[in-house]
């Protein structure tokens, strides 16, 4: 599973501060591979992912239909492989689950169930209670935001994505921290770090002992992850 591939020539065009990756070498092209779009946003979504679903046979792509906002022809020759969802839409790709559940931002997250593991990805889901925002929109965000931190609680989340924004420390992470305390999954994997990767070990701080956090300090760093018997009740 690849999710949310980055537009870096989009965002070298605004200064934002992300190394350019090429995916490519880390995608086994005999495996099937599903790749996610949570939303049309540049450090988020990269157009050259069509190249990628189109090259390797056994691909899927699944993404936020308001993609089509501003690609309205995005999967023309690769229909067959594609997967446009909403918030409530379920699909089922040969024995994978997937949920496309609301976002507190544009686009959605997503909830998995794959060979077992319940895996659950946030896009840009996070408390974004900037000091400017009045307060119906502030009660909307942290509404959403908690009944879907609820909602994958119920589920049994194992693995945790969650948007760990450096701007948001004075915030409570963004909300970071409290869902993990929450779900308590099995693994945390932060993300939105904006290559800040030394943020990992401060929000890692803010959590509660012997919570796993997958602590990566550069690109193509990998984590040999096994689920653990369920003692949650």
């Amino acid at each position: 599973m690849v999710f949310d591939y980055p537009d870096f020539d989009a965002l070298s065009c605004i200064d934002f501060p992300l190394q350019e990756v090429d995916i490519k070498p880390y995608i086994d092209p005999k495996k099937r591979v599903l790749l996610f779009s949570s939303h049309s946003h540049p450090d988020h979504f990269n157009p050259k992912v069509k190249e990628i679903v189109r090259e390797i046979r056994n691909s899927r792509f699944i993404f936020s239909d308001g993609v089509f906002d501003f690609f309205p022809d995005y999967t023309k020759g690769i229909e067959n492989k594609c997967h446009p969802m909403k918030p409530g839409d379920c699909i089922d790709i040969e024995g994978t689950k997937i949920e496309a559940m609301p976002s507190t931002d544009i686009g959605l997250s997503f909830f998995i169930e794959h060979k077992g593991i319940h895996l659950f990805f946030p896009g840009d889901l996070a408390l974004w209670l900037w000091d400017g925002l009045d307060k119906d929109t502030k009660r909307e965000i942290s509404e959403t935001f908690n009944g879907i931190i609820q909602e994958i609680k119920k589920k049994r989340t194992d693995i945790l994505f969650v948007v760990a924004e450096p701007s948001l420390r004075e915030i409570g992470w963004g909300g970071a921290v409290d869902a993990v305390k929450c779900v308590m999954p099995d693994l945390t994997i932060p993300i939105h770090l904006h290559q800040q990767l030394s943020w990992i070990y401060k929000f890692k701080q803010a959590l509660p002992p012997g919570v796993e956090v997958f602590s990566y300090r550069k690109s193509g760093d990998y984590l040999d992850w096994e689920k653990q018997q369920d003692q949650r009740q």
